[in-house]
């Protein structure tokens, strides 16, 4: 007798189920993408933002031919600032005004003196003064130093 629930293994045909084919998904490559670029992006932002080496400004000597025969220029003295280092073209001598009122004059390796306020005028032609020193005496003025052809 056959038994119809149990039947026989060999007269089973056992058919293989058909899965859909898995393919690589380019997700990961996506990603990785991503993440490049934005390595990028932030190696980029740090390089730019990083601070620069700030040099000293140079101080720039005008040849006496391509200067004026006279010229003026104004220095504002504070209080706390470091003296303000003037350098005088070769050829020139130079007047200051402190518009009556007192500052500190100091050519360079010399003596600090108060010019101004009323006191006397000097005169800068006796000598040729490569550079001199404005600073701060008891309130905060403008000088102004007019520089002339000897």
């Amino acid at each position: 007798m056959s038994d119809h629930g149990h039947g026989d293994d060999n007269n089973v045909s056992q058919t293989k189920a058909k899965t859909p084919e898995v393919k690589e998904g380019g997700s990961y490559k996506v990603w990785i993408y991503i993440i490049l670029v934005l390595i990028i992006l932030i190696a980029l932002t740090i390089l730019n933002n990083r601070p620069k080496k700030i040099e000293p400004e140079k101080v720039k000597m005008e040849q006496p031919g391509q200067l004026p025969d006279s010229y003026t220029k104004y220095y504002t003295l504070k209080k706390g600032a470091d003296p303000i280092r003037i350098a005088v073209p070769f050829g020139y001598d130079y007047t200051c005004s402190g518009g009556g009122k007192s500052y500190y004059h100091q050519i360079i390796n010399g003596e600090k003196e108060i010019w101004g306020g009323g006191r006397s005028y000097r005169h800068t032609s006796d000598t040729d003064v490569p550079s001199f020193s404005l600073s701060y005496y008891d309130e905060e003025i403008t000088v102004v130093v007019n520089f002339k052809k000897k």
